[in-house]
């Protein structure tokens, strides 16, 4: 029963580090869509302060994200996936 319940939790192991994968994929991707749209913001020529300003933030946001983003890369590798 042993081996069955540890097969099982393998799978369950290649599970997630599969979603965690697939996680970190869509998040590189909706960061890069929200540079762009935000580059694309800050370049209209009579755009509103407003809104300069809120680009602006946008793109400072992306940062932290990618450094959480970084932080989970580090924690995969270090831990070799576990």
């Amino acid at each position: 029963m042993e081996d069955g319940r540890s097969a099982l939790e393998s799978q369950d192991i290649i599970k997630l580090r599969i979603m965690v994968s697939r996680l970190h994929s869509l998040a590189i991707t909706n960061l890069q869509t929200v540079m762009n749209i935000s580059s694309a913001l800050l370049q209209v020529p009579d755009l509103p302060d407003v809104a300069k300003k809120e680009g602006r933030e946008a793109l400072q946001g992306i940062q932290k994200q990618i450094d959480l983003l970084a932080e989970i890369a580090e924690i995969a590798e270090t831990n070799n996936g576990r």
